[in-house]
């Protein structure tokens, strides 16, 4: 390996004092922005990532083995209960929860967990950017740089509006996301100029991390892992170093696979799309298709652009009741006429972040173009420059490709751009003081007045814009996500308490007999099954049900059909139509009945082994055609819901009347 500098202009105890201060500031700024912490109150409503940490320190993987323990969006799988936001957040919270248990606390506040990674990250952004001795003049930037660029990254205030509209998992997850990934950025243009092995393979470390974390941080580390490779080549590390690299980078990735695939049965399901919500046209076409899919590539990408970057953004004044805001037609500019989930309570990206980071994207493509990557002397600052705006021109593309045609899409999606769009502003940025300096010099009075001056300028405007922006979005912030954001340790003790175990299911449900949930909280979702309901909304169903039935190899379903008018036009049932599917795999339509009236008798079995041997299987049913899925209820009555077993001498085509 080429012998690399170790001297550190910026490794005195006056450097690191001032990088702490500049970490502190900046942890304590974001905490009083967001209301991180209120007062005494240090724990999170959100107790996902808590009762996850409490399974890892107990050797298991489930939250819980009885599905009465099941929430919104999370899971029920063969293995028990799952959250489906990663595993990454609660290995970082592991040492902490290990701690409070030895001092007999119930829990360790997550908020101060979250300060903690959040100072963390400054701090090593920080450290990492310091330059080194070799660099001379021309190297990283120098302090003020450095502070700005960790203002513009770590407190956009995109981040802070997010995380004071409500701070809860889905925020939390994206949080940790944003601050490894900038993290990330810091050590790849570092390593881009300095051939440092520890930074390479904490580089690598971090890359890796970032599956874990969020299953969308696999954008980001797929370009990192070809750069870190290439940087690695270039700089000539020994080839037994590389391997030790890409192992600390491969290792967080295996281990996601295989967690995925004892907690939902496949190396490649993160667990969001096996979710179980009460949002029945979500939870159609999370299971089985959805009209959105088949939108162009120049719609969907419009559409795309349009959330993304903020045209004339009309945020709802109130999202209680949650699911119609979510399928309303004037979101945004650009919006598409197909319907989609789309959950829309936090402003975007200015329209002027698109010509601030499009000149950064610029540069790899000259590089590549004239060959001008690894050219040293006057122009070698263009190595670590071009670097960097690969990465964030590679994420930001394999986000947006991800991002075209998903079923769900959501302001706070829009942070996961945040990193690779942070790293390519301050390349324009850096590029901007490259060329200024020609023309103003590098010495002299006059060069070092302009040169305050304009870092003064850049920060004032930024410290203005980031509160501007944050005080705007925090007071147009939507009626039922504007809740408190942290809770006493009583709260989450509350919480934290066991639901009574579902009882026994039974193998028929019938419409305006059912009494309740029997224990499980997803089950009969999309529904009206129970006594008293009114004539024309007793025993309708949305566009996707949910039950929970005990071992079964068929089900059969009693319905009738009860055509629903949309506009002028009348839509009925369609037997034909009706899909069936649990977390085992789909069902197999093997009768059509029709009986007298508008009634038919629907029978699904299993098409493969056996399934799962288990007390309660969640059934998911699907009543319309993707493309006919809409928002309301579907043309449709179940009037009876039953399951049997088989023995092997019968077959599956055998009726069992209900």
């Amino acid at each position: 390996m080429r012998k690399t500098g170790s001297k550190f202009s910026g490794h005195g105890l006056s450097a690191w004092l001032i990088d702490v201060l500049v970490a502190l500031a900046v942890t304590a700024t974001f905490t009083v922005s967001t209301g991180t912490i209120d007062g005494i109150h240090g724990y999170s409503q959100s107790i996902a990532y808590r009762l996850q940490s409490e399974a890892l320190l107990r050797g298991d993987l489930a939250v819980a083995d009885n599905p009465a323990e099941l929430r919104w969006d999370w899971v029920w799988s063969d293995s028990g209960v799952h959250q489906p936001w990663g595993l990454g957040v609660p290995i970082l919270r592991l040492p902490f929860e290990a701690a409070a248990r030895l001092l007999g606390r119930e829990g360790f506040p997550d908020r101060l967990v979250f300060m903690f990674y959040l100072f963390v990250a400054v701090l090593l952004f920080l450290r990492v950017l310091v330059p080194t001795a070799r660099d001379g003049p021309r190297g990283a930037p120098d302090t003020g740089g450095r502070a700005f660029a960790a203002l513009l990254g770590f407190l956009s205030p995109l981040l802070i509006v997010l995380l004071s509209t409500r701070f809860d998992v889905y925020e939390e997850a994206i949080s940790y996301l944003i601050f490894a990934s900038i993290v990330l950025a810091a050590l790849l243009y570092r390593l881009a100029r300095d051939p440092s092995l520890p930074w390479f393979l904490l580089a690598c470390l971090v890359a890796g991390m970032l599956v874990a974390i969020r299953p969308t941080g696999v954008f980001y580390a797929i370009p990192s892992a070809f750069i870190l490779l290439y940087l690695a080549l270039r700089h000539r590390f020994d080839t037994g170093w590389i391997l030790v690299g890409f192992v600390a980078f491969a290792s967080m990735p295996i281990f996601v696979a295989v967690t995925n695939m004892f907690r939902f049965g496949s190396p490649f399901r993160f667990g969001p799309l096996e979710a179980l919500t009460l949002a029945h046209e979500l939870a159609y076409a999370m299971n089985f298709s959805y009209p959105y899919l088949g939108e162009s590539l120049a719609s969907a990408a419009r559409e795309l652009l349009g959330m993304l970057f903020e045209l004339e953004h009309r945020l709802p004044e109130t999202l209680e009741g949650v699911v119609p805001h979510m399928y309303r037609p004037d979101l945004h500019d650009w919006q598409s006429a197909v319907i989609r989930y789309r959950e829309y309570y936090t402003p975007t990206y200015p329209f002027w972040v698109a010509f601030l980071v499009a000149p950064a994207w610029l540069i790899p493509l000259a590089c590549i173009v004239r060959r001008r990557t690894g050219v040293q002397g006057r122009k070698r600052w263009l190595g670590p420059v071009a670097v960097v705006s690969l990465w964030s021109l590679c994420a930001t593309s394999l986000l947006f490709a991800f991002y075209l045609w998903t079923p769900v899409i959501s302001t706070r999606y829009m942070l996961d751009f945040l990193p690779a769009f942070s790293a390519a502003s301050c390349i324009t940025l850096l590029i901007t003081a490259k060329v200024a300096t020609r023309f103003i010099g590098r010495t002299g009075l006059r060069a070092t007045i302009a040169r305050h001056a304009a870092m003064t300028v850049l920060i004032a405007g930024a410290v203005f814009w980031t509160y501007a922006t944050a005080r705007e979005g925090i007071a147009s912030r939507p009626r039922g996500y504007d809740y408190v954001q942290a809770v006493d340790l009583d709260s989450v003790t509350a919480s934290l308490r066991q639901r009574s175990p579902a009882g026994p299911l039974p193998r028929v449900y019938r419409c305006g007999q059912v009494s309740g949930n029997y224990g499980i909280p997803m089950n009969l979702g999309g529904w009206n099954a129970e006594r008293g309901q009114p004539e024309n909304r007793a025993c309708i169903v949305g566009q996707a049900t949910i039950l929970f039935f005990g071992v079964f190899d068929c089900l059969n379903l009693l319905v009738e059909d009860f055509p629903v008018r949309r506009g002028a036009d009348v839509e009925r049932f369609s037997p034909g139509a009706t899909r069936v599917t649990t977390d085992a795999g789909p069902l197999r339509q093997v009768a059509i009945e029709r009986l007298d009236g508008n009634r038919y008798r629907l029978r699904f079995c299993r098409s493969g082994p056996t399934l799962r041997q288990r007390p309660w299987n969640d059934v998911m049913i699907g009543w319309v055609e993707p493309e006919r899925l809409t928002l309301g209820r579907a043309p449709v009555r179940l009037l009876a819901a039953g399951v049997e077993r088989l023995t092997p001498a019968r077959s599956p085509d055998t009726s069992n009347r209900q």
